[in-house]
């Protein structure tokens, strides 16, 4: 067979890119620079950055100029505009990134300096495939700079659009441990709880909330966070005059890696002075 035209391919790439291509994937096709320039001449790539090329025709609709800052920094959606593609906000204001120091951006671009993410902080769009920060990376980012009140909406909606997910919350809130926003963050996250400590999230949390109703238990919060020693986690039952927390073990906490987590968690607890009890 014969090899594929370079510019079919060159639309191939684009037309996966909101009609972008970036200088860096060009040369990756076997264009030199000289290449570009004559496709610039011609009027099939246009440059709307940079590094980074329109395909066709200059016009781009939003999932262009996203993808143009994403190229052109070598980043990530982040904080609000990954929150709208995941769908747990709305924004149709400034596009966000989060990316390494050193990159120019596109005009009309808030870029977020990061020395790195963490793989577990990235994902990708499922519609436009745009690498993106994960939901719970986008929390993080969020709440440094949401107030108490718009924090807890936007954790509402995502209990709503059922984005919410304390497993990867926890590990993405430890390694952003110093910024600014989380004081905010476990506010909101315990202020339903504070307001309603009661509320449970499962049929076995609500099973064992009888319990505690029939015993007369004091003062209990479920899906409590806290602080221990040296990571934060989010305690299925916790007992504060008792320092204690009361973990509701799921079959999901028979893996091999679940079990070297429970335990990791465990001892962190201890440390803290904080007993953990486990029921299945």
């Amino acid at each position: 067979m014969l090899p594929r035209p370079v510019d079919e391919r060159i639309a191939e790439i684009a037309g996966l890119q909101g009609g972008v291509i970036s200088r860096a994937q060009l040369m990756a096709l076997g264009l030199s620079r000289s290449a570009i320039g004559r496709r610039l001449a011609a009027g099939r790539l246009h440059r709307v950055h940079a590094t980074v090329y329109a395909v066709g025709h200059s016009i781009l609709w939003r999932t262009g100029r996203e993808w143009v800052a994403v190229l052109a920094t070598n980043g990530a959606l982040s904080h609000r505009s990954a929150g709208a593609k995941l769908g747990v906000l709305t924004w149709n204001g400034r596009i966000e990134v989060t990316a390494p120091r050193g990159r120019r951006s596109p005009p009309g671009v808030i870029v977020h300096t990061s020395r790195s993410l963490h793989p577990d902080d990235l994902v990708l769009d499922a519609e436009s495939r745009l690498p993106l920060t994960s939901w719970a990376r986008t929390t993080v980012d969020l709440a440094d700079l949401y107030d108490l009140h718009h924090m807890t909406r936007y954790l509402e909606r995502s209990e709503i659009e059922r984005r919410y997910d304390g497993i990867t919350l926890a590990p993405a809130m430890t390694r952003a441990h110093g910024r600014h926003g989380l004081p905010t963050l476990v506010a909101a996250l315990n202020l339903g709880h504070h307001l309603d400590p009661q509320r449970t999230r499962s049929p076995k949390e609500e099973r064992y909330l009888e319990v505690l109703r029939d015993e007369g238990a004091g003062d209990y919060r479920f899906n409590h966070w806290l602080w221990a020693d040296d990571r934060f986690i989010e305690a299925d039952g916790w007992f504060p005059a008792k320092r204690l927390i009361v973990e509701l073990d799921s079959r999901w906490h028979d893996t091999a890696g679940a079990r070297r987590r429970d335990a990791a968690r465990d001892e962190a607890c201890r440390r803290a002075g904080i007993e953990v009890r486990r029921l299945r």
